[in-house]
């Protein structure tokens, strides 16, 4: 930009991110050309500051906007939407004044970095199920918690749950958020409504399959503006014994992601009527709920792995190695479930690092290592607000630090490192080296010792050094 914040210059870039051409671009002003992409209705007050701005940058030289990155929901001039990381420095001669502005698009980060936030919240969501039936809150409070997280997560308007609990009572829940009549319109006989839905068992009933069914007694649509519902038959012991039934204003998402997490959430709302009918069972239904909690983050471990091809495998290769060691150098025994945890979610972060750096089949550009850099903290973002994970967190955030101080994302130094990330930074290392990579073959495993050895009380604790080279070499020993 000029002294008057016309654009003289608009690279191949810009035209790429904003469908601006440069020729419509070079002479506007900027903030003519952030009209066209929309900002008057996506931010209206930072354009009119960063006008003020700029129209008195000439006389003081200063501006609140330089060398801070603001990130801009753009609508491109070719009709997509685009997130942009906008930042603006001064370029100072002794004969003009001059303003840069650097683009970077982030819309593929962030639809990763939403995506996985969006997973994150339904593991929170079944979490909080899991801890409300250990409080062994009454049948009716679980119900009703369980009904406001199908509401949310499933994206419908009301949500009722009828079942057969403890005692043989039956206990509803009924959550919506339309207006209703004072009592909805459920059905007041279970049993009837149990033996029509014996016969589907776990398959999903539409609309069409309750309408014919007259035991079961639908939300009303002209009353309560319901356009499409579904109902899910709650089993226990094979046998069943209630429904999770959603209703909606719209037609329900027919993708697999919805219906899975439907029939998930009817499978914790069957484990929940379950704890309560059988609560000297209450430890087994724990175990298997956690159970389903790390096959969860296996998934996510694998998922990553499916995306990056370059290292399928890494996770269980690195699993034995690093949990031998930390045996070895007396971790905690207390600590390695978390240890474990930490291990298969390591590289989470690289979720939110887009595919064009990620999957790069040669070594990375200055500019990108900086973007790859970012995992460990996308990885802390992610993970740090669910408590059941909050002890997993010193790999994925930590295992880049370094012991001389060279490491990210904080440049922590020596012990100062938690012993978890020390012992999984040198196993890291290592299956990162002895592994094939498309633009080079892995190393002998004997130039890795020296590796090692050669970078012991320079990149990692000296005494690990030794205890893993140590383990190399008498495997038993671990």
């Amino acid at each position: 930009l000029d002294e008057n914040a016309r654009v003289t210059e608009w690279n191949s870039s810009s035209e790429e991110i904003t469908g601006i051409q440069n020729k419509l671009a070079v002479g506007s002003y900027i903030w003519d050309l952030l009209i066209k992409l929309g900002l008057e209705t996506s931010d209206p007050i930072f354009l009119q500051d960063l006008k003020q701005e700029l129209a008195q940058v000439q006389q003081t030289g200063q501006c609140r906007f330089f060398d801070v990155p603001k990130e801009l929901s753009i609508n491109t001039l070719d009709g997509q939407n685009r997130i942009v990381l906008q930042t603006l420095f001064p370029i100072q001669s002794p004969n003009s004044y001059r303003i840069g502005i650097l683009l970077h698009d982030i819309t593929e980060q962030r639809a990763a970095l939403y995506k996985i936030n969006h997973e994150l919240k339904k593991l929170a969501s079944l979490r909080s199920i899991d801890a409300a039936i250990l409080e062994r809150i009454t049948p009716s409070q679980t119900l009703e918690l369980i009904s406001s997280i199908a509401v949310d997560q499933l994206d419908v308007d009301g949500v009722i749950i009828l079942a057969r609990m403890a005692r043989d009572e039956m206990t509803s829940a009924f959550v919506s958020r339309i207006d209703t009549p004072d009592e909805p319109l459920i059905a007041r006989t279970l049993e009837l409504q149990v033996k029509a839905l014996e016969k589907f068992n776990t398959r999903i009933l539409t609309i069409k399959d309750l309408e014919m069914i007259n035991e079961i007694h639908l939300v009303d649509p002209s009353s309560e503006g319901t356009l499409d519902q579904a109902i899910l038959p709650l089993l226990m012991n094979k046998q069943v014994c209630g429904y999770l039934q959603v209703f909606s204003s719209k037609p329900l998402y027919d993708d697999q992601e919805w219906t899975d997490y439907f029939h998930t959430l009817a499978g914790q709302t069957s484990l929940a009527i379950e704890n309560v009918t059988l609560i000297t069972n209450e430890e087994m239904a724990y175990d298997e709920l956690n159970h389903a909690y790390e096959a969860t983050i296996a998934g996510w471990s694998k998922a990553l792995e499916l995306r990056d091809e370059e290292t399928q495998g890494h996770s269980d290769r690195v699993m034995d190695l690093a949990c031998r060691l930390a045996i070895k150098a007396n971790f905690p025994e207390e600590r390695m479930i978390a240890f474990r945890r930490g291990v298969l979610l390591h590289d989470i972060g690289k979720m939110g690092i887009p595919d064009r750096i990620l999957l790069k089949p040669g070594p990375l550009s200055e500019d990108e290592w900086v973007i790859m850099k970012q995992h460990p903290s996308f990885a802390y973002d992610l993970l740090s607000s669910i408590p059941y994970l909050t002890d997993s967190l010193e790999i994925p955030f930590l295992h880049h630090e370094r012991w001389n101080g060279s490491g990210y994302p904080k440049g922590l130094k020596g012990k100062d490192i938690p012993l978890s990330a020390r012992i999984f930074a040198i196993v890291d290392v290592w299956d990162a080296l002895i592994s094939d990579r498309p633009y080079r073959k892995g190393w002998p495993e004997e130039n890795i010792r020296q590796y090692l050895k050669d970078n012991k009380n320079v990149l990692f604790d000296p005494d690990l050094v030794d205890l893993f080279l140590e383990l190399k070499d008498h495997p038993e020993s671990g």
